[in-house]
């Protein structure tokens, strides 16, 4: 993890998604994180963001004209420093994997539990995301939970 100050929210990238791209909810995430105390992303987003887009662009709900402008504007806020951001280091993925076990009857997947084990390093009381089982893990470890989904 880096050193930086603990983060007031971490978003996970399916909220993060209603940023940038027109789907139900996206005013309330607009409303909500430009009143957000320092939103925190990971380098795992970054990814995470371009493969979503790209998934938008192959099922035909985005065309490649507007991915990469909406790709576009994600890394000039990425650049800005609109977000905070931390990396993902070794010792966040082993935290992953014992979040695989601590939290068994929720059904995490890869990527969430990294997602959690960024958040929960940085002690970060408040989740924001648009997807069900995430919502429901980050509660299951006391984030107070931000639901756009």
């Amino acid at each position: 993890m880096s050193d930086e100050a603990p983060a007031a929210t971490y978003v996970d990238t399916s909220a993060l998604a209603k940023w940038y791209i027109d789907e139900p909810r996206s005013e309330d995430f607009e409303r909500w994180i430009r009143d957000a105390r320092q939103p925190t992303i990971s380098s795992l987003t970054v990814t995470e963001m371009r493969c979503l887009i790209g998934r938008r662009c192959r099922t035909g709900t985005l065309e490649q004209a507007q991915a990469s402008e909406v790709f576009a504007r994600f890394m000039a806020d990425v650049e800005r420093r609109f977000f905070a951001m931390t990396r993902i280091d070794d010792s966040t993925v082993r935290a992953a994997t014992h979040l695989i076990d601590e939290l068994a009857a929720r059904p995490l997947r890869t990527l969430d539990a990294l997602h959690l084990s960024t958040a929960r390093a940085l002690a970060t009381p408040e989740l924001a995301t648009a997807d069900a089982v995430m919502a429901d893990a980050a509660a299951d470890l006391g984030m107070k939970v931000v639901r756009f989904d």
